[in-house]
C-alpha cells in the first residue's frame, strides 16, 4: 500500500484500535485475553460486497476497465443502485415526478474528482465530465502503463437531492427568486385576457457543466419546475417567446376569478449536493482481467 493511503485512514479507525487494545491482557505467560464482559459473545463483522464493488452514497461503482492510450489513462465503470430490488416489484422511473427521477442516464449519487496514486507514490488528478459519464480521465507521462497504478480514490462526489418548496412572486416586482444554489425564478410578465391570465417566468440558471443544469443538454427534468397552487391553474408549459431568457422559461395558465396582486406558487428542483469524503476504489476485478 502506497505511504499516501496512509495519511487517508481516519482518526476513528486509530482510536478503534486503541479501544481494542485496551481489551488485551498485558500479565505475562499465556494468559488469556480478558474482556469487560466475557460472557458477551464476540459478533463478528459480516461484509455484503464482492470483490470490486465501491459504496458511493446510495450507489454500487464497478469498476469495467482500466486503459492507457498515449497519455491519458481511463477507468471504466457502471454505477448501480445499492439497494437490492424487491421481489415481485418493478420500478418504472419513467412512471415517477420528473423531479425525483435524474435526468437520462444520470446517477443519483456521481463522482466528480479523483486522485491516482502510482507505485512511487506519486499522485495524479482525474475529473468524470458529467452527471452521465461512466468513465475517470487521468493525464499521464509518457509511457505509463497500467502496472504503476497503485490506488484510485474518488476525493469529492455529488448525490441528487429533489427539493419543493412554495413561493410567491409580486405583480410589479420582477427581482429574481432563488430557487437553489444554481437557479433563481423572475417574473417576466403577467397577461390579463378576457378569459384566463397567462404568466410568464423566466429561469436564471448558471451553466453547471457537471450537472448539466442548463437549456441546451438533455434531461431538462433537472431543471426547476414551477406550478400555480390551487385548482384555477390549468396548463403549464415552455414560454413561447423565449428570446430574452436564453430559452429557459415557464408560461403558467390561470383560469379563475381574478389572479391577486401576490401570487403563491409551487416549485420543485434538484440540487447536486457536493460530498469531500475520499473513498477508495476496488481496482480486485479490473486486476484480475489484467492478469489474465
Amino acid at each position: 500500500m502506497a505511504l499516501s493511503s496512509l495519511i487517508r485512514i481516519s482518526t476513528a479507525a486509530i482510536a478503534g484500535a486503541a479501544l481494542a487494545a485496551l481489551g488485551i491482557w498485558l500479565g505475562g505467560g499465556d494468559e488469556p485475553a480478558v474482556t469487560d464482559n466475557p460472557s458477551q459473545p464476540i459478533q463478528e463483522a459480516v461484509v455484503y460486497l464482492q470483490p470490486g464493488e465501491t459504496v458511493v452514497g446510495p450507489n454500487l461503482l464497478l469498476p469495467i476497465e482500466l486503459e492507457v492510450r498515449g497519455t491519458e489513462l481511463a477507468l471504466q465503470y457502471d454505477i448501480v443502485p445499492l439497494a437490492p430490488p424487491v421481489f415481485g416489484i418493478e420500478i418504472d422511473l419513467d412512471t415517477l415526478p420528473a423531479f425525483w427521477r435524474p435526468a437520462s442516464g444520470a446517477a443519483i449519487a456521481a463522482p466528480e474528482t479523483w486522485t491516482l496514486i502510482t507505485t512511487e507514490g506519486n499522485t495524479i488528478t482525474g475529473t468524470t465530465a458529467n452527471t452521465r459519464s461512466r468513465a475517470a480521465r487521468f493525464q499521464v507521462p509518457e509511457g505509463f502503463t497500467i502496472d504503476l497504478v497503485d490506488e484510485i480514490w474518488i476525493d469529492t462526489w455529488r448525490m441528487r437531492v429533489p427539493v419543493g418548496f412554495d413561493i410567491t412572486v409580486e405583480r410589479g416586482q420582477p427581482l429574481p427568486i432563488p430557487l437553489d444554489v444554481n437557479s433563481a425564478v423572475a417574473l417576466r410578465n403577467i397577461l390579463d385576457q378576457d378569459n384566463n391570465t397567462i404568466l410568464q417566468l423566466e429561469i436564471a440558471s448558471p451553466l453547471d457543466s457537471f450537472s448539466r443544469k442548463a437549456t441546451g443538454f438533455s434531461g431538462l427534468e433537472d431543471l426547476p419546475q414551477l406550478s400555480g397552487i390551487g385548482p384555477d391553474w390549468t396548463a403549464v408549459g415552455p414560454l413561447l417567446d423565449s428570446s430574452n431568457t436564453g430559452g429557459q422559461g415557464i408560461q403558467l395558465t390561470y383560469e379563475g376569478d381574478g389572479l391577486g396582486a401576490v401570487i403563491p406558487l409551487e416549485a420543485v428542483t434538484t440540487d447536486w449536493v457536493v460530498f469531500e469524503r475520499p473513498i477508495v476504489v476496488d481496482l480486485a476485478t479490473v486486476r484480475e482481467t489484467l492478469d489474465e
